[in-house]
């Protein structure tokens, strides 16, 4: 029991340490989010992951989970003790795997850096989150069923999707030529997709510019 009832002349209200103890707990499970989220788009478990991509600060908040001693690199075992701490139960293969993708060559461990390229391959390689939302929306434009958008179909694109009038053929010609990576005139869902996972990393990740 408390030597002296609360409030007193140290603490003036009884609210101020029940805030505090809130406020740390949801600080605490917010990480824990951020961690499943960064698991899951590195595991491919889509199920995993956020509605939108983590940020830089988002993803030193998921490495923080990971990173148990301080040192700034994340030790298998840590790694391990980490999923256990977000209630994941992956097989052991699996969290030897994903560990695996975010080692660098000649790191003993996994840094902070490796732990950020990690979660950027894997959203160019196509586990970017709100996937399902991208292809509905390349199926949209992709009038013929073709599986690619020529240029009439990004016109349409730049036309539906601007917030400002644009010159839509010199606009189309301009995504095309940044997207279309096999020179075929058109662009692929894969195409679509990398373009996207890229500007997105580039923005909001320092040094991807």
């Amino acid at each position: 029991s408390l030597s002296r009832p609360i409030p007193n002349a140290d603490h003036p209200s009884d609210h101020i340490p029940i805030k505090a103890t809130f406020e740390v707990l949801t600080e605490l499970d917010y990480y824990k989010q951020c961690a499943k989220a960064w698991y899951g788009a590195v595991s491919g478990r889509m199920s995993q992951q956020a509605a939108v991509p983590l940020g830089h600060e988002q993803l030193a908040h998921a490495f923080f989970i990971f990173e148990l001693d301080g040192n700034d690199t994340v030790s298998a075992s840590e790694f391990g003790a980490g999923c256990y701490q977000i209630d994941l139960h992956p097989a052991a293969d699996e969290v030897t795997a994903t560990y695996a993708k975010a080692v660098l060559p000649g790191q003993t461990g996994i840094t902070f850096e490796g732990f950020t390229q990690a979660y950027v391959s894997a959203l160019q390689s196509g586990a970017m989150p709100g996937m399902a939302d991208l292809r509905d929306a390349f199926s949209n434009f992709d009038k013929d069923g073709s599986g690619f958008l020529d240029i009439t179909e990004l016109e349409s694109l730049v036309e539906q999707s601007s917030p400002v009038a644009l010159p839509k053929q010199q606009a189309s010609k301009a995504i095309l030529d940044r997207v279309d990576r096999s020179g075929d005139g058109q662009v692929s869902i894969d195409e679509f997709l990398d373009a996207l996972a890229s500007a997105w990393t580039n923005k909001n990740i320092p040094g991807r510019a």
